[in-house]
């Protein structure tokens, strides 16, 4: 599919579950999309493609992509009423996200596959982000909550008041007992995560944004994380 426009279309129930298929100049402005998927978990060569897209001003309902790769994708004012986005074991390279966007999770591959399908699909993202490419920009997205546990925090542009940067390096050795629990095992997901660096954001659409932030930037004082 190529260089289509829809606007002020709702979807509904839609799958995208057979590869290989290429997503190629696809714009969607204004709308909904509820419950709707694009899955493929059984080939780490993502036959999957969406490239060169645009999604603005569309409400994201109970949506998801699994084993999906994505390039020069932008997103704008997509927000969240109900549940996250939740993009599990995706590829991202020149993403934009900005505007408000409600919650978002980036996670690896579920934990129903077979140990050696979601190693496998792990390499291909190691590989794949070796290259240095940037993944995602999301200097300008304002999050309700985000959570991104699947990419190199180094490849993503960020702002650094409200989206820190954390290396597993310096979690070593850390104590971390004075920090909330809810901190604590995000921390310790980031020690467990496949690369050196991941992402911590703080949403400025959360209810009780500066006193999360001010509690996250602690973690700067404590030489864990840099803005």
């Amino acid at each position: 599919m190529t260089n289509v426009t829809y606007e002020d279309r709702e979807f509904s129930h839609l799958r995208l579950l057979e590869g290989p298929r290429t997503l190629d100049g696809i714009s969607v402005r204004g709308g909904e999309l509820l419950d709707c998927a694009i899955v493929q978990v059984d080939d780490p060569d993502y036959p999957i493609r969406v490239i060169d897209s645009e999604i603005t001003g569309t409400r994201l309902v109970n949506s998801a992509a699994i084993g999906v790769r994505f390039e020069d994708v932008t997103v704008t004012d997509c927000p969240t009423p109900a549940d996250p986005v939740y993009l599990d074991g995706c590829l991202f390279r020149h993403v934009i996200l900005r505007g408000r966007l409600g919650s978002w999770i980036f996670d690896e591959m579920p934990k129903t596959l077979p140990d050696y399908r979601r190693k496998a699909f792990a390499e291909a993202e190691k590989r794949f982000y070796a290259d240095g490419e940037y993944a995602l920009d999301i200097t300008e997205a304002v999050f309700e909550s985000a959570s991104m546990f699947s990419l190199p925090g180094d490849l993503v542009r960020r702002d650094p008041e409200t989206q820190l940067l954390v290396r597993k390096e310096r979690l070593a050795g850390a104590d971390l007992s004075m920090l909330p629990r809810s901190t604590q095992r995000w921390l310790k997901r980031v020690a467990r995560s496949p690369f050196d660096s991941t992402v911590l954001v703080v949403g400025r659409d959360e209810p009780e944004f500066k006193e999360s932030l001010a509690a996250h930037r602690q973690l700067i004082d404590l030489g864990i994380a840099e803005d």
